[in-house]
């Protein structure tokens, strides 16, 4: 499969989960949910959770069933109740499902033949409720609030995430990393790290996995580099009385600071003076919190319970993969339309466009019945959203829209160079 036909490869399997016995069988909370003929039913849940959500669930409710489904709408209290029977593990399942399907592409971006796969964390501020403090921790940065842990791991290069994790504020941001290297996502995964990262646990692990990585140090971190005359060499880091040889390059940035990266890449693979270039792509993380908190405003929870939260989340990973699925077929038309073109930038997709086109029309190829019909409304999505291009301008900065809630500190956005 082709990156250009994930977009549509990924509608057909969600209309087969949505309304598979098995599926809903699976997801659902208990034997006896679902098992009458209701308007509220199982599959009418995952679609309307699937629909790029940014309204209340009375207005999300309504616009589904009046203008998508074109049936008698239902009260927000009906949807709210059918939706507590469905378990989070159902929106858990088709994000995996994305995941696969991005990783099994002929065609993937690469940088020196891998993908890159950046890892950051940041916090979200849950709704107050009992069940959400006791699940998540009563440690918070603000007294009296309920604060969660993400942490993520996108393919920078292609617009997808991997892996996402919700926890608890006292879960460190590197255990959470090492849960997403344990799952082993891909042979020819490269991840990127800030310098908070810095651990020889960490760094360890992904030797012993043969996973290759490239990270930023911070410059008390690891003394051997920060005090050594030479800008690029080996040091030794132990962990568990086993030694590794790490490669490490310094440099400095045009403002006269001192930069420092260490990876188990060789220097046949990538030399030293594309790993400035290379740790730049960990930049696509920190946009896809934008997206998410932004965007999607994910920190808009509709309900107090746990379950309500996970499903948010892993429906908030699905609708991002959705939205770079089309981004990469848009881009691939971009490409080819502006071929022998003399422009002084090259253009691609617009996200916040693409996200705009994709709300109602797509989930409404997932549900049409006729698979001739579906790939035409695809196609349609597709060069829609080629025909909003923006400009690829290097060392752009991209500053983080401040948080308007209370008592938060917003998350700044810094150049990773």
């Amino acid at each position: 499969m082709k990156t250009i036909e994930l977009l549509g490869k990924y509608a057909e399997l969600l209309k087969e989960k949505a309304e598979n016995i098995l599926f809903k069988e699976r997801h659902r909370k208990s034997t006896v949910d679902f098992i009458r003929k209701k308007k509220t039913g199982f599959a009418a849940v995952v679609k309307i959770m699937l629909n790029f959500k940014t309204k209340s669930n009375a207005l999300s409710v309504y616009n589904f069933t009046t203008e998508i489904e074109k049936t008698e709408s239902y009260s927000r209290q009906a949807y709210e109740a059918a939706r507590n029977k469905v378990k989070s593990s159902a929106f858990k399942e088709m994000f995996e499902d994305s995941v696969e399907m991005s990783l099994s592409v002929e065609d993937p971006v690469t940088y020196c033949g891998y993908r890159l796969g950046a890892v950051d964390g940041s916090l979200v501020l849950l709704p107050t409720s009992e069940a959400l403090t006791k699940k998540y921790g009563a440690a918070t940065p603000v007294e009296g609030k309920t604060y969660a842990r993400i942490s993520l791991c996108a393919d920078v290069l292609n617009g997808v995430i991997l892996d996402g994790e919700l926890a608890g504020f006292s879960t460190g941001e590197r255990k959470l990393a090492l849960k997403h290297i344990e799952k082993d996502l891909h042979s020819d995964l490269l991840y990127l790290y800030d310098r908070g990262y810095w651990s020889p646990e960490l760094v360890a692990s992904m030797c012993d996995r043969n996973q290759k990585f490239l990270m930023r140090l911070a410059a008390n971190s690891v003394p051997q580099v920060t005090n050594s005359k030479d800008n690029n060499g080996y040091f030794v880091t132990k962990h568990k009385g086993k030694e590794y040889s790490i490669r490490y390059y310094k440099f400095e940035l045009s403002s006269g600071e001192m930069e420092y990266l260490a990876t188990n890449v060789s220097e046949n693979e990538i030399p030293d003076e594309k790993l400035p270039e290379l740790y730049s792509f960990r930049w696509g993380v920190e946009t896809k919190y934008d997206e998410l908190k932004n965007r999607l405003q994910f920190e808009n929870f509709s309900g107090k319970s746990v379950n309500v939260i996970e499903q948010e989340f892993y429906a908030s990973m699905i609708t991002m993969n959705i939205t770079a699925f089309a981004v990469a077929a848009a881009d691939t038309k971009v490409k080819e339309e502006r071929i022998g073109k003399k422009n002084k930038h090259q253009y691609k997709p617009n996200g916040n466009m693409a996200a705009g086109i994709l709300k109602d029309r797509f989930i409404k190829a997932v549900i049409t019945d006729d698979p001739v019909l579906r790939k035409a409304m695809i196609d349609k999505l597709i060069s829609d959203i080629s025909k909003y291009v923006i400009p690829i301008i290097p060392n752009r900065h991209f500053p983080r829209a401040k948080s308007k809630a209370k008592q938060r500190k917003s998350r700044k956005y810094v150049n990773p160079l």
